[in-house]
């Protein structure tokens, strides 16, 4: 019943956002050409506006499915990044080409300027509809964060891993984690942020910063000499097997072959395409 309804939520959202998105590119279409004179202190000629009007229903046609095509009806808005945006932005691009394509092909005259307007008012719209799933995710975090205790909790390791680990701890509402500092063996981090949180410095200020900040957990996250040299101080691992064998020359440390480390919790096999995982949760007997 609740999966069920999950996909009818889904399914709601994104008639939602069809429904938006024809309202959007009719509103921008009529805004751009508003705009564009506007800027001379005149009204809009007839004709443009007839122009406009004329090409409204292959415009809002075309728009949608190059938003189809470009996946922008189903993805996870609340975890949106750059790449989304980029994407937008491009969806925009290429709806107004076809729309300068088609008002060409039809000799519906228009002042060029119009296509620049309509680019921009695209593009903020669309944006302002997918990231405002983002910015009330987060919002919804951290009001539900707020509302229990958090645990104090240091990440050790600044690279592209403890970015996307702190990022997490963040951000998941299931997640009751507040990151107070980071470690990072690079000098040239000591001072600086990652997403607000102060890089304190290397290794030797574990326990220092420990002390400072009551950190009850610690998240080491790094390559395999970090790994094995803390383990004997972990007492949980959180680890994502993946069922293919890579070629490398360094691995994390064998925890099924360790008698003193057992599996407590296991979730359901996941799939990424053609590869395998699922993640297991191990704690020291």
């Amino acid at each position: 019943m609740k999966k069920g309804w999950g996909l009818q939520n889904s399914r709601s959202r994104m008639i939602a956002l069809f429904i938006v998105d024809m309202l959007a590119v009719i509103l921008d279409s009529y805004l751009a050409i508003i705009l564009r004179f506007k800027l001379d202190n005149i009204w809009v000629p007839e004709e443009y506006m007839s122009s406009v009007e004329h090409y409204m229903i292959i415009n809002v046609i075309t728009t949608v499915i190059i938003f189809l095509l470009l996946n922008l009806y189903n993805r996870v808005w609340s975890y949106a990044s750059l790449y989304e945006m980029l994407l937008i932005v491009c969806a925009a691009m290429l709806s107004t080409a076809f729309q300068a394509f088609g008002f060409s092909l039809l000799y519906l005259p228009i002042p060029r300027s119009y296509y620049f307007f309509y680019f921009i008012l695209l593009s903020i719209t669309t944006l302002i509809t997918r990231f405002s799933y983002r910015i009330l995710h987060t919002m919804q975090n951290g009001i539900k964060k707020s509302a229990k205790h958090s645990r104090n909790t240091i990440v050790i390791g600044a690279g592209e891993a403890g970015n996307m680990i702190i990022k997490e701890l963040k951000s998941s509402k299931y997640l009751n984690q507040k990151v107070v500092c980071v470690i990072d063996d690079n000098p040239s981090k000591k001072g600086k942020y990652i997403h607000g949180i102060r890089i304190v410095g290397g290794r030797d200020m574990i326990q220092e910063a420990a002390k400072k900040y009551d950190a009850e957990d610690l998240y080491v996250i790094g390559g395999d000499s970090i790994y094995k040299q803390f383990l004997p101080y972990c007492d949980k691992a959180h680890v994502t097997k993946i069922d293919f064998a890579y070629e490398a020359d360094a691995f994390f440390p064998n925890l099924d072959e360790m008698p003193e480390w057992k599996v407590t919790e296991r979730s359901e096999e996941q799939t990424y395409f053609d590869i395998e995982y699922e993640f297991l949760t191990y704690e020291k007997k």
